[in-house]
């Protein structure tokens, strides 16, 4: 009786070490991942100008064409780095590209598929120089599927870091 009772208590010690052992360890792996990134929308007009301490950008045009079962979006973004930031998470990175999707309700962000210099070339964040004005041409092909039931209209949004995992999404609507 005596061997059953410690057996028992022994078993309950160990079980509770096991849990708290367990417990801890978790919030050790998660603590990287809790949402410590603070992510606020604005929801702006089409050519308003949106100056930020890196960058200075106005959405000139929006367009949206059906052809066949896809839907063609192209959007006409003025934009100037006033310096470098993290885009894509990277330090110092100019390819703000990265941070700019079509973003439609219910569905995956969609990439840029092309996006093109106002003289026609293919744009590379390479070519891109710091205090001077680019106009880009940014196309989205997207099944028509995936907006057909839609009661809000898709969105181009482009996701601007701040210090301290700060960003601020500034999207147009695009109706």
């Amino acid at each position: 009786m005596k061997n059953k009772k410690r057996l028992v208590f022994t078993s309950i010690l160990l079980i509770l070490i096991i849990l708290s052992l367990a417990v801890y360890r978790y919030h050790v792996v998660n603590q990287a991942y809790k949402s410590r990134h603070l992510v606020t929308e604005k929801v702006i007009p089409i050519k308003q100008e949106v100056q930020d301490k890196s960058v200075q950008f106005k959405v000139l045009n929006t367009s949206k064409k059906q052809s066949g079962d896809q839907i063609n979006v192209n959007v006409l973004l003025s934009i100037k780095l006033l310096g470098l930031n993290d885009y894509g998470f990277k330090k110092n990175n100019k390819n703000f590209v990265e941070n700019i999707w079509l973003n439609i309700p219910y569905f995956e962000p969609g990439i840029a598929a092309d996006v093109y210099t106002e003289d026609g070339k293919r744009f590379v964040s390479k070519d891109l120089r710091l205090s001077k004005e680019t106009k880009l041409a940014f196309h989205f092909n997207v099944a028509k599927q995936e907006v057909s039931h839609q009661d809000k209209p898709m969105r181009f949004s482009f996701l601007v870091p701040k210090p301290g995992r700060i960003f601020t999404k500034y999207s147009i609507l695009i109706p």
